[in-house]
């Protein structure tokens, strides 16, 4: 019984460890930190960290030490660049539809074949300096000369 609540405990700690909230600004860069402790100290060249959004459309990719841009989404192409001292990738350019919920996956490429070995979700707030848009109809509409709309 006891380690059962034990068990428990360690993984409700863990998983409140492994999400992180992250704001950036429109036309600005976001952080998306990792958090990962390289405690065995694994070479960049045996690691596989990628970042995916909630889609799971590819951000950034280091394989193997080398930045591999072939398996990353076209929308995301040229935005991302990866701070390998604090294990933080930036998205440039951060758009308003931006937000939302992104994964720091790492596994390592050894003997025994890929291994996975840390997962972090970040969910990313994005502010802007300007109001949402609105959009309505006029309420002159004829029967023939389609939809009036304005937007402020």
């Amino acid at each position: 019984m006891g380690l059962r609540i034990t068990l428990f405990v360690t993984a409700f700690l863990l998983s409140d460890v492994a999400s992180l909230k992250s704001q950036a600004s429109f036309n600005e860069t976001a952080d998306l930190p990792c958090q990962f402790i390289n405690s065995q100290n694994i070479s960049l060249g045996e690691l596989i960290i990628f970042w995916q959004d909630q889609q799971k459309l590819v951000l950034y990719e280091l394989y193997l030490g080398n930045e591999k841009p072939d398996n990353v989404a076209a929308k995301y192409l040229g935005r991302t660049s990866f701070d390998q001292d604090n294990w933080t990738m930036q998205l440039h350019n951060v758009q308003i539809k931006d937000k939302g919920s992104y994964q720091c996956i790492v596994h390592h490429k050894g003997p025994q074949g890929i291994v996975h070995l840390y997962q972090m979700t970040s969910e990313l707030s994005v502010f802007a300096n300007f109001s949402e848009p609105e959009i309505r109809p006029l309420s002159n509409i004829t029967g023939d000369s389609g939809i009036n709309l304005t937007c402020s």
